[in-house]
């Protein structure tokens, strides 16, 4: 499967649509009654996407990836750094002024069954962006709402239209929710681990269909996830995340076959395996857990949990190595001595 995303990769990838530089959001949290802290869920991330391509970002609950992927469409505000689409930095820009980028920008969320309105009929919960962004007439809108639910399968569109959430399954609510994305022909899509809430037998179509709509419509993907097997397949690239820093990035295929950071070599070792031959083999899954945020350690953030770390891990933070032209890896272990 993962070379299905290969050869998508060579299909034509193009110009730089999104450019994160140094990305950091920070909360504010009050800690007692004098004194104030931050917790540091996206501390220095930095990334380029291209045009129709799909970046997947990678890590266990708690390593920043929605609150990145919400930092990216300006859902939250970001605390330093600077988010550039195709060209123009948004990073600090006033709401008033990014109607364009929110046309061009959507988000899938997570779960089907609160991401849609209960109230409202499938046609309206469509509708309202192409309200709001000011599609004018109603037969123009009629025939891009069902165009939309032809796209992601949910035929006749006339009978799924009329329909509320609850009367649709789990992964038909999350079609709908890709067709509420796709009705503004959006160029970038934030896909917010958009199938862990539907049941199996559903996942590999989702994410079919929503290559296909890549390929048809020019879409680029920040896919959030913690599948690495789902990511594997439907990425060309791979961002792995642990405690609001970047670990290491590359195309996808090297990070599973060879993963560089012993975070990452981790995550694929905790991948369950379907042999029975291999069910009584130990898994070499370091103990403890990730650092509190609020206060997170000096050097790395890893360095508690990692097997190989030396001294400096635990005092300086990792540089930035760049292996070659796609592969880049946050870690001491590749530095020149």
């Amino acid at each position: 499967m993962a070379s299905s995303a290969g050869s998508m990769c060579s299909g034509g990838i193009n110009e730089v649509l999104l450019k994160i530089e140094d990305l950091r959001v920070w909360f504010p949290v009050k800690i007692s009654a004098f004194r104030r802290g931050h917790v540091k869920a996206v501390d220095g991330v930095s990334f380029t996407l291209r045009e129709r391509e799909t970046l997947a970002i990678i890590g266990e609950s708690g390593s920043g990836k929605t609150t990145l992927g919400r930092a990216i469409l300006r859902l939250v505000k970001p605390t330093s750094g600077r988010i550039v689409y195709r060209g123009t930095d948004i990073t600090y820009a006033k709401e008033r002024d990014l109607k364009w980028f929110r046309r061009e920008a959507q988000m899938i969320f997570q779960d089907p069954y609160s991401s849609l309105p209960p109230m409202m009929p499938v046609y309206r919960i469509l509708e309202e962006p192409l309200i709001i962004h000011g599609v004018r007439g109603r037969e123009r809108r009629y025939k891009i709402i069902m165009k939309a639910l032809e796209d992601v399968k949910l035929s006749p569109p006339e009978e799924f239209a009329s329909k509320y959430p609850h009367q649709l399954s789990g992964g038909q609510r999350q079609r709908v929710a890709i067709a509420r994305a796709l009705v503004l022909r959006p160029r970038l899509i934030v896909a917010d681990e958009p199938v862990s809430m539907i049941d199996v037998s559903s996942r590999a179509e989702i994410l079919y269909l929503m290559k296909s709509l890549q390929e048809r419509y020019n879409i680029s993907y920040v896919y959030i996830t913690h599948d690495i097997a789902t990511a594997r397949y439907f990425a060309h690239r791979v961002l792995v995340m642990y405690a609001g820093r970047p670990c290491e990035v590359g195309p996808a295929d090297q990070v599973v076959k060879e993963p560089l950071h012993p975070y990452t070599q981790t995550l694929i070792e905790a991948v369950p395996e379907p042999d029975p031959e291999n069910r009584k083999r130990l898994r070499n899954v370091p103990s403890g857990e990730p650092p509190n945020l609020l206060d997170p350690p000096p050097g790395c953030r890893f360095a508690p949990r990692c097997p190989l770390a030396v001294q400096r891990c635990w005092r300086e933070d990792p540089p930035m190595i760049r292996l070659d032209s796609d592969r880049v890896v946050f870690c001491w272990i590749y530095a020149k001595k």
